[in-house]
């Protein structure tokens, strides 16, 4: 087009060939295969007049958008068969139809602009010449500009002018919101908002910016039990000078992620790969940036979503519930317009849900970084970062080092291993008296604890631990809460360890009420309970007698002796050796390993004695030996010494058997 003086002081377009009929033009012109539209709005020709204002000569007017329209029935066949053979175009552009109109920038073409050679090959002689055709206008009109956009983005340059030919459909996308990073994946272009293209304010002495702003439509993988696409529209925003200005790809808050310089695909992938173990119930540990990779002593947590919505929906039920609002991801990331939640949200495949490895495709990066579990330490349902989640590491050597004799080692690996399952029980009555319930008493340090988190980790199952303060003193409470713990315990395969179970053990008088229905309760819940649960206590004197035929093993815990003590002895020193620790002199407590065996302590109070002795060792700066220990021992020894005095000479053991405790 052409500017026309209006001769009022404006200046309007006039086209050269004006076409009244287009479709009847077309048809008498049938040699025409595609015809480029350009449009040119009122603010083209304001923005001329006042260029005229200050110049004498127009400057040559500009569209403010193109598009093409193939127009040729052969032309859209041709064009349609080589972009069919083009390796990856239908999964960038699922949506892309020839026969409607075609607008710039022909991201289309430019993302496949370099591997068209074969697809070309593939068609006729009159199809190529078809494609050709179109190939020679649009990279005389657009080759330029994409040969330059190119040549910055391999130098990781990027200006608002360049910003639509970065992201391609299908990309995953980086975004720098957090620290351990998230991807998303692209479903379609950018979008320009032009509404929120402005200019910024800025010092005298500072050019003005403008603020660009694109909207991108992409998603990500949630998990409520089920896999569903969580729709994202994502926002990238770039402030500058000029539309020319250039800027590090890597300082958008949004990218693609094959522009990461940071390692940030290695760790999608490893959490993808996380992930997908724990679509089904999976017991892990979790390790943070100071904890040692082998450690068996992490907390450990059960992956089981499944089982936390049941457990979600009974408590919003009663109006009780506590816990993570979204396990699969975080609130900003499901806030989903309308649109995005009617087209968006499709279920995994069934085939694909049935592979142990889900397949090695972009889809793998784009995983939730964070899973719910159940907290076993703490009880309760947390949110769990998939990326410091690692595989269990059992430590099946602890039963081997337990300081009890070989005979009990032995019946609690056979009792253990070869529990009587439900449907072969010895019970006439159905689901009754199926359980394995052991107890485990003696004095404080002797070792019971120890040996039930031994149990599960050689027979590789979850420990369940509860104490009496977990549990509450309210009969009614207390039933509830048990029948809650053993409905886990019984579900994810546990060993139930019920801790200090005095209170609920102790023989049911006539003058204590509640305590009587506490011990009834207990009882109630022991007799249905099908999995395994161990039980210990320092008060076995006190037992009713109606638990007696419910335990199925008992098993007592002497004062340790100089040879149990022995054990322990090396057994933490060896423990030491194995976390690779450094600074204790090993061959000087070896030495006066018969020294340390006749101080008569028990488990607990040696563990405490070399925790100590280390601490003081560091704080003096030397390597821990035998005198380091020898000094805690003393200091302890002038308080037992105290105590003992303080009760006229007896030992503990003696004044709870004198009371008929133990």
């Amino acid at each position: 087009p052409s500017w026309l003086d209006a001769q009022d002081g404006h200046f309007e377009l006039k086209g050269d060939t004006p076409i009244s009929n287009l479709k009847t033009y077309l048809k008498r012109h049938d040699d025409i295969v595609f015809v480029p539209f350009k449009d040119y709005d009122e603010g083209t020709k304001l923005s001329a007049a006042t260029e005229l204002a200050e110049d004498d000569f127009l400057p040559q007017p500009q569209p403010s958008k193109e598009a093409v329209m193939l127009t040729s029935p052969r032309m859209v066949s041709a064009m349609e068969k080589f972009l069919s053979a083009i390796s990856g175009f239908k999964e960038s552009f699922p949506e892309f139809d020839p026969t409607k109109e075609i607008h710039e920038p022909y991201l289309f073409w430019f993302f496949f602009r370099t591997n068209m050679e074969e697809a070309l090959g593939s068609l006729s002689t009159e199809e190529r010449g078809m494609v050709k055709l179109f190939q020679d206008w649009v990279e005389g009109s657009y080759g330029e500009e994409w040969d330059y956009v190119n040549s910055e983005f391999e130098k990781g340059m990027v200006c608002p002018i360049s910003v639509k030919y970065l992201i391609r459909p299908g990309d995953v996308l980086s975004r720098k919101d957090t620290l351990q990073g998230r991807a998303k994946l692209l479903t379609h272009g950018l979008q320009l908002n032009e509404q929120c293209t402005e200019t910024s304010e800025a010092p005298a002495e500072k050019a003005p910016k403008e603020d660009y702003l694109w909207t991108i439509e992409s998603w990500s993988w949630s998990f409520d039990g089920e896999f569903k696409k969580a729709a994202k529209v994502l926002d990238l925003k770039i402030t500058a000078p000029t539309e020319r200005n250039m800027i590090p790809i890597t300082s958008l808050e949004v990218f693609p992620l094959k522009y990461d310089d940071t390692g940030l695909k290695a760790r999608l992938k490893k959490r993808g790969e996380i992930f997908w173990k724990c679509r089904e119930r999976y017991l892990v540990s979790c390790v943070d940036h100071y904890e040692d990779e082998m450690s068996v002593e992490r907390d450990r947590y059960m992956v089981d979503v499944a089982t936390y919505f049941q457990y979600r929906k009974k408590k919003r039920e009663k109006s009780q519930f506590e816990g993570p609002q979204n396990p699969e991801n975080d609130a900003e990331d499901i806030a989903l317009t309308s649109r995005f939640r009617a087209t968006k949200r499709g279920d995994m495949l069934e085939s694909t849900l049935k592979l142990e490895k889900f397949p090695d495709t972009l889809e793998l990066l784009v995983f939730p970084r964070s899973v719910v579990s159940y907290d076993l330490r703490r009880k309760r349902w947390i949110d769990l970062q998939v990326d410091h989640i690692r595989d269990v590491v059992w430590n099946t050597q602890a039963f081997e080092s337990l300081a009890i004799d070989d005979d009990a080692k032995e019946l609690l690996e056979a009792v253990v291993t070869n529990q009587i399952v439900s449907s072969k029980g010895t019970d006439i009555i159905a689901d009754k008296g199926n359980g394995l319930i052991i107890l485990l008493h003696g004095g404080p340090g002797t070792g019971k604890t120890f040996t039930a988190k031994s149990m599960a980790d050689f027979s590789k199952k979850p420990l369940y631990r509860v104490t009496c303060g977990d549990i509450g003193t309210n009969p009614e409470q207390v039933e509830t809460y048990l029948e809650s713990v053993l409905h886990l315990g019984l579900t994810w395969d546990c060993v139930v360890l019920l801790d200090e179970a005095d209170v609920f053990l102790e023989e049911r008088g006539q003058s204590d009420l509640v305590r009587n229905a506490l011990v009834s309760v207990f009882l109630r819940v022991l007799e249905y309970y099908q999995g395994i649960l161990v039980l210990t206590s320092n008060r076995v004197g006190t037992f009713d007698e109606a638990f007696k035929s419910r335990i199925q093993l008992t098993l007592h815990y002497d004062k340790l002796n100089t040879a149990q003590r022995r054990k322990i002895w090396r057994n933490f020193i060896q423990r030491l050796k194995t976390l690779g620790d450094n600074n204790v002199e090993f061959d000087d407590i070896h030495d006066h390993i018969d020294d340390l065996v006749t101080r008569e302590m028990n488990g607990r109070q040696i563990r405490n004695v070399i925790t100590t002795a280390r601490q003081l060792a560091q704080y003096r700066g030397k390597k821990l030996c035998y005198a380091h220990l020898q000094h805690v021992i003393g200091i302890a020894n002038k308080f037992d010494t105290y105590i003992q005095n303080v009760k006229e000479g007896f030992t503990e053991d003696q004044l709870a058997r004198d009371a008929g405790f133990r």
